[in-house]
């Protein structure tokens, strides 16, 4: 019973970690953009998300929540790049103040439309410092209190929308590449990265409930289980989000923005009460969101700095940086974002993937070719999206789905193999 309760509560607190600013904010976009064929934008929305979050979780269950051990066969400096490049894009520069962006911007703007957005940043990061400070805290803060209360009134909402719908469908959607408007949606839930730091937390948390590493008590055990509750609670709610945004596909076009359509959603479908309940959604999803990643960055960089960093002020510094970023805005935040996950993402993407291979690949450099290749290509395909382009990158198998890395990551794999490493090194790494 007691192992039950706890993978529920730390389930729950998985989910809310991952569902914050941007998978609250992208699956009504999805819909309204895929219109008849939401199912298809959602299915592939929650592979690019929920479907790397859960290797990225099995991944560092396997590593006993070292992000080192997992990225460590890439070779030392690599792997401090790949992980505090992933660290700081999950953390400050990205993800942390865009919880705080999305906050005021949807959750406050609309009851208070004149209230200061420093001020909110002051206030809402100050919770977020509050509820960080003490790291052993965290996942019961957010299992058992915030996310029950995130549940219900997503559950509700979706529930309310799905009963009356606000519009009908429309007949073929607005853009036409809903596998890649998917896949893209979930890159930028940022949740591949997310799942690699947040892993650190979860095990720790289930290590501090006195789960070991082998018996009926395992904690692998404990983590893979929450990581189920989690990911049936986020496939709930980005399909019911999904298929809101749909059934406006008649009455939007793309030229609205994310935050916009979300707010206006929830007044059709709730009326009056709408952007109260949404304020409090909002700002819920993103705290406990904000918790997490804080608490998570400011253990990485405590532990890669040998303690140099002490994980409070790590705290501080996040808060400081989050608060200056998040008032330059939501939309320029989600702008700035998208070329750095669209090169970041196929790199760590590689490096989760062939770690369930460890044991197989006898030698670093398959891995390192393969993570080396999918870089390049990942860059190319950036440098093409800006109107640089070297050769027809639009080409290439899997372009359109925004999976044309994984051709050239094989190749560099199988031409790493061809590459002799020592014999020492390949032995300590698979160790």
């Amino acid at each position: 019973m007691k192992k039950r309760f706890d993978m529920v509560v730390v389930g729950f607190a998985l989910f809310a970690m991952f569902f914050g600013a941007g998978n609250l904010i992208f699956p009504p976009y999805l819909g309204l953009s895929a219109g008849p064929e939401w199912l298809k934008g959602f299915v592939f929305y929650s592979i690019a998300d929920i479907g790397v979050a859960l290797f990225g979780i099995f991944a560092m269950i396997r590593t006993d929540g070292d992000m080192d051990s997992l990225t460590g066969r890439v070779g030392k400096i690599p792997a401090l790049l790949i992980n505090s490049a992933a660290v700081l894009c999950i953390g400050p520069i990205f993800a942390i103040p865009r919880t705080g962006a999305t906050s005021f911007e949807i959750g406050v703007q609309p009851i208070f439309e004149n209230f200061n957005s420093i001020i909110f940043s002051l206030i809402y990061f100050g919770i977020v410092f509050a509820l960080t400070i003490r790291p052993s805290k965290v996942v019961d803060i957010i299992g058992k209190i915030l996310t029950p209360l995130l549940l219900i009134l997503l559950v509700y909402l979706i529930i309310r929308g799905v009963m009356t719908p606000i519009g009908s469908i429309s007949k073929a959607p607005l853009e036409s590449n809903v596998v890649a408007n998917g896949l893209i949606a979930g890159y930028q839930t940022l949740d591949a990265f997310a799942a690699m730091i947040f892993g650190i937390i979860i095990i720790q948390a289930v290590k501090d409930k006195g789960y070991t590493k082998g018996g009926p008590n395992s904690k692998a055990k404990v983590v893979i289980g929450a990581s189920v509750v989690a990911a049936v609670c986020l496939i709930v709610v980005y399909g019911g989000l999904t298929y809101l945004g749909a059934t406006v596909s008649t009455t939007f076009d793309m030229e609205i923005n994310q935050s916009t359509l979300l707010i206006t959603i929830v007044n059709m479908v709730l009326g009056k009460t709408g952007a109260t309940i949404l304020g409090i959604i909002v700002i819920l999803a993103c705290l406990t969101t904000a918790i997490g990643l804080t608490s998570a960055t400011a253990a990485y960089f405590e532990k890669i700095t040998s303690g140099k960093l002490k994980y409070s002020v790590v705290v501080v510094i996040v808060t400081v940086l989050s608060i200056l970023i998040s008032n330059i805005g939501l939309s320029a935040i989600i702008a700035f974002a998208v070329p750095v996950l669209l090169f970041l993402y196929p790199i760590v993407l590689t490096v989760i993937f062939t770690s369930f291979a460890s044991g197989i690949i006898k030698n670093d450099n398959t891995i390192r070719g393969a993570v080396l290749f999918a870089a390049i290509t990942s860059l190319f395909t950036v440098l093409h999206s800006y109107g640089i382009s070297f050769f027809p990158i639009e080409k290439m198998p899997l372009f359109a789905s925004g999976l044309n890395w994984i051709i050239p990551a094989v190749i560099g794999g199988l031409l790493g193999t061809l590459i002799k490493t020592g014999k020492k090194e390949t032995e300590e790494n698979v160790a």
